[in-house]
Order: C-alpha cells, then structure tokens, then sequence
C-alpha cells in the first residue's frame, strides 16, 4: 500500500472477516512487502497477480486471495464465531446464532456461502464503523472497532 493509513485499513477488512467467519485465519496471512515481491518456483511474485494490478490501477484497498488446501484448511481446527449482536426477538431463536469451531473442515458450498456472508457483515463493520446492531465486533476480543483498527 502507499501509505500507513491505506495498510492498516486493508488488514482491517482482514480482521473483520476473521470476526464474522471462522475460516478466516489472520494469523496466516502475510501482509509484508517482502511477502508481495518474494518470487515462486517459476520466478513469479504476488507483484504480478491481478489483486495487486487492481489495486496500482484503481486504488481497491479490498482485494484478497483466499486459499484452500485440497478443498481442506490449513489448520486443523478453525475458530469459533460470536453470534451477532441485537439479533434476538423474543421468544425466538437467534437470527445468527454463534458458530463453534469445527474440526479439520472439508469446504462444500455452504462453507463458501458462509463466507461470502462474513464479507458483506466485514463491509457493513467497514461502512459503518462498527456501529451497525448486527455487529460481532463487541463480542470478539477486539470488543470494538477501533481496537480491531
């Protein structure tokens, strides 16, 4: 990113998904400068992807690769997610309850739609800085959005 300001509000986004979903993990992504120009096997570097095009050309802060290993996480257990706040009605069950951790996850399409949900809950943290009432930031460590900037 060009600027402080820029890096720190595309972890950010990082951040808040890993809130909104549990197979988001932070701890693995590598946000480095060194990370971005270190070359593969066949001499190619994150510098080249299409990501990072988007971003030189038209400034897009919110531009990720999410990866999976053979349809299967990295970690052998993913994190738990809180349920959303002011999600109760009375006398019913929680619109977006809390999700436990799973064990050694084998992603189907649910997965998938479970975690585009988490990105557009992240973008309505983003938006409205926290403040919106379906909001799991008070429920996570971060306890408020400008702990998690």
């Amino acid at each position: 990113m060009k600027d402080l300001d820029e890096q720190v509000t595309n972890q950010l986004f990082a951040n808040l998904m890993a809130v909104n979903s549990s197979h988001v993990e932070v701890s693995s992504c590598n946000f480095s400068r060194a990370n971005m120009s270190k070359q593969d096997k066949l001499g190619e570097s994150a510098e080249g992807s299409s990501r990072v095009a988007l971003y030189h050309r038209y400034r897009i802060l919110h531009c990720y690769t999410l990866e999976c290993n053979y349809v299967t996480g990295k970690v052998p257990l993913t994190h738990p997610v809180a349920a959303a706040g002011g999600n109760r009605r009375t006398g019913a069950e929680p619109l977006s309850p809390e999700r436990p951790a799973e064990l050694q996850v084998k992603y189907t399409p649910s997965h998938w739609k479970e975690v585009g949900r988490a990105s557009l809950c992240a973008l309505l943290d983003l938006a409205c800085e926290g403040h919106h009432p379906w909001s799991r930031i008070r429920q996570s460590s971060y306890r408020s959005f400008d702990n998690a900037r």
